[in-house]
């Protein structure tokens, strides 16, 4: 089972997932009466506060039973994340996947667990929308057909590349980038540059997931309005 915290995100989580297993709650939250049920069970603030992962937490939690997930497509573009670790980083990439229409993304088996707390909580529900598998990377590029385009510091630039019409991004971690083996087996790679209209920037690098934002952007852009 997973957790789910905030009326909002919980909201969002039963419209897309409404096999409701436990809701905690400290007051009546008007939002849930459609779902009341034998399943829903008030608890004190203390307690509550136990059980939460957040600071300062909401009046409700709502624990869910993890679903199925279906089958791994290996020819179906997806987002590879190799070794991306920060659960908030993982979360916030879900999320702006589903913006943009990706339904798979695939991890390497040391990133973060698609249902630590922090993850749904930055995913705001995407978590149960984008199918996320976990996978030795030699496993799934030896039944994938499809290209392998990675980000790097000194890859091509996203605004003049022709991008195959579909492919496998790779974002890597945090600190380390994309590993030697997706380095190695990828067929481009790609970076963000740096902007020179406003004077030279001092900045290292970008956050991986503000670098999804980007990327998956350019690609919508190049991809449907061209």
């Amino acid at each position: 089972m997973f957790l789910v915290e905030g009326n909002k995100l919980i909201q969002e989580v039963l419209e897309s997932f409404p096999s409701l297993q436990v809701l905690l709650y400290t007051t009546t939250p008007e939002v849930f009466k459609n779902i009341w049920n034998d399943r829903c069970h008030e608890i004190a603030l203390a307690d509550l506060r136990k059980i939460s992962h957040l600071q300062n937490p909401s009046t409700s939690i709502l624990l869910c039973t993890i679903p199925e997930r279906k089958l791994l497509n290996h020819n179906l573009p997806s987002i590879l994340l190799d070794g991306v670790r920060d659960p908030g980083n993982f979360g916030t990439i879900l999320r702006i996947a589903d913006w943009f229409g990706w339904r798979q993304i695939v991890a390497s088996e040391d990133s973060a667990d698609v249902f630590h707390p922090k993850v749904v909580q930055a995913s705001m529900g995407s978590v149960l929308r984008v199918e996320v598998h976990y996978i030795k990377w030699e496993e799934f590029l030896a039944q994938s057909e499809l290209p392998v385009i990675s980000t790097a510091m000194d890859g091509e630039n996203i605004y003049q590349t022709n991008l195959p019409k579909k492919f496998h991004l790779v974002l890597g971690n945090e600190g380390s980038g994309v590993g030697e083996f997706l380095h190695s087996k990828s067929d481009m790679q790609i970076t963000i540059p740096k902007s020179e209209i406003r004077g030279t920037s001092s900045a290292e690098s970008l956050n991986v997931a503000a670098s999804a934002g980007v990327l998956l952007g350019e690609i919508f852009r190049s991809q449907h309005y061209q």
